[in-house]
């Protein structure tokens, strides 16, 4: 069984009217944020502040968690104006679904034998628009001493039948529902004015 059969959650099926369950989706976030571990040290800072972003939505959650089953009623709040620390965390923690989409894309398409390759893409694509120089800097050098790529797909091969066919078919399973929750989450906030570009 290769790293992404045996992944217990997934991202959840968007339901009518693109509405995300928001336990499924901070799961699978909790699940997929693990696979970071993979790429040594090219996310071991974002993945605290990612893991802070789940937290806090995940705090909200529990305050009552059928008043908050879908994402849409725990940024928007019938009770108060939408709490800019909520949707914020979203923000960002969009942004690393995002990362590791384009990334786990990549690997799976791309020619070339380059790791940081494809990180740089992703990376260019998702977070890069909103880190300021400084960050951006960190970034590019955690990503030059990234792990070989054929170093990162025997890891999750992990020595299962089919190899790197098989991975590569499950990785594009995996991603399928991480890009219709993306596309939610991005009209959840469009549509109520609630993007934020602030550099950091």
């Amino acid at each position: 069984m290769n790293y992404f059969q045996s992944i217990p959650n997934h991202f959840p099926d968007i339901e009518e009217g693109g509405w995300i369950p928001t336990d499924h989706f901070l799961t699978a976030c909790n699940t997929f944020i693990t696979f970071t571990d993979l790429l040594g040290p090219v996310l071991s800072r974002a993945k605290d502040s990612v893991t802070v972003n789940i937290n806090i939505l995940r705090k909200r959650y529990d305050r009552d968690n059928t008043k908050y089953m879908y994402l849409h009623e725990l940024i928007l709040d019938e009770d108060s104006e939408p709490d800019p620390a909520i949707y914020i965390s979203l923000i960002w923690l969009k942004r690393a679904i995002e990362f590791i989409y384009i990334f786990l894309k990549q690997l799976t398409t791309s020619t070339h034998t380059s790791l940081p390759q494809d990180a740089y893409h992703a990376y260019q694509i998702s977070l890069k628009p909103y880190h300021g120089f400084i960050i951006r800097s960190l970034v590019y050098m955690l990503i030059n001493i990234a792990p070989s790529k054929d170093n990162l797909i025997n890891t999750l091969v992990q020595g299962s039948l089919g190899g790197r066919e098989q991975l590569f078919l499950d990785i594009n399973e995996y991603i399928k529902p991480m890009a219709t929750n993306l596309r939610a989450v991005d009209k959840l906030l469009d549509d109520n004015q609630l993007v934020d570009n602030t550099v950091v």
